[in-house]
């Protein structure tokens, strides 16, 4: 009598099949995951954005007019992410018009970050502006104050402050 041998494992196939299936449905969440980041960042800088609106309409209020340009770099921008040099968050938080230490973009690099200017000609702002706050979204999508022209960057959005 002859016995079969059974053999109760699996086969490198079917094996090679699970890590397949494994690997792609991970690539499909992550994507999932990172979408959510940035949409999670962006809500964030809508947040900011009009929290510095309201300080420098505050700030107006109190001094007059809106705040100087403290470091006239970047053609007079003022730039979020340069936290070496004086900027217009440090003068709002120094004000008592943001708390310390200020709001910064969540990454907060060379690409993403706040900028402001006191002149209302800079990003399709119209007659009447005297300054503008500068965002850039990760998301193109994001219905967010003006579209600047496409030499800005994707995402580029502008407040203009009157």
């Amino acid at each position: 009598m002859k016995y079969k041998k059974h053999n109760l494992g699996f086969t490198l196939i079917e094996l090679l099949v699970v890590i397949a299936i494994i690997s792609l449905l991970s690539t499909v969440a992550l994507a999932s995951v990172d979408s959510s980041r940035k949409k999670a960042r962006d809500s964030v800088r809508m947040l900011d954005v009009r929290t510095l609106e309201t300080a420098i309409l505050t700030y107006a209020n109190d001094n007059g007019s809106i705040p100087e340009a403290v470091a006239e770099n970047y053609y007079g921008w003022e730039i979020s992410s340069v936290m070496s040099t004086p900027n217009f968050i440090n003068t709002l938080v120094q004000g008592g018009y943001l708390p310390s230490p200020g709001l910064y973009d969540p990454i907060n690099n060379a690409v993403y970050h706040y900028a402001y200017i006191k002149r209302g000609d800079q990003g399709g702002c119209s007659f009447g502006t005297t300054g503008v706050l500068f965002v850039r979204f990760e998301q193109s999508d994001v219905n967010f104050g003006k579209t600047v022209p496409n030499d800005w960057g994707p995402g580029a959005r502008v407040l203009c402050i009157r």
